[in-house]
């Protein structure tokens, strides 16, 4: 003897996620299409990035700064160590010149960091998918300007679909792991 329960359920994307600006831009470009299916890491939208960019050549050209005057220290070091035994450089210019380079170094890290900063700043100018999956409607415009938080499109992975159902109460002690269910769309 065979028991069937039908019941009225929901499909549902195994992930569905709303992508939405990080930050505040225009856009650029828009990379996809209303239900085109992308990869992981697909670049969805770029916004403006003109602004960021300077920044970014900003602070890269401040960390070679920072590494030609370390470099130009470190020399001075080197040859005030060179002449310490005949007595042309005190001790205190050494100490002087050794301070001088760990500053050096420090502002070289600080540099480094920044440049770390900015360039992840620039990558947040890109607005890519997070997984495989399918794009749904678009909901901005070429040139439109987004704040943090706006939607843009939705993503869903429906490589797998999770069903929800409701069994009716008297079926529940029936039921357990590994039972067959049969889905039926009306649409499909």
């Amino acid at each position: 003897v065979r028991e069937a329960v039908e019941s009225i359920g929901t499909a549902r994307a195994n992930e569905s996620i709303t992508i939405t600006a990080k930050q505040a831009g225009n856009i650029a470009a828009i990379n996809f299409t209303e239900g085109q299916r992308v990869r992981t890491g697909a670049v969805l939208i770029e916004l403006e990035s003109k602004e960021r960019r300077a920044d970014v050549d900003q602070s890269r050209a401040d960390l070679e700064q920072s590494r030609a005057q370390r470099d130009e220290i470190r020399q001075r070091l080197d040859r005030a160590r060179q002449l310490r035994p005949t007595g042309s450089v005190t001790e205190a210019r050494l100490d002087e010149l050794e301070k001088e380079l760990r500053a050096a170094d420090g502002r070289i890290r600080a540099n480094e960091a920044k440049v770390r900063a900015m360039d992840a700043r620039l990558d947040e100018n890109r607005i890519t998918a997070p997984f495989e999956g399918r794009v749904g409607l678009r909901q901005v415009s070429l040139g439109a300007l987004v704040q943090p938080g706006t939607m843009i499109t939705t993503l869903d992975d429906v490589s797998r679909i999770k069903l929800e159902f409701a069994v009716p109460e008297n079926f529940l002690g029936k039921l357990k792991s590994g039972l067959r269910v049969l889905a039926r769309s009306q649409g499909f």
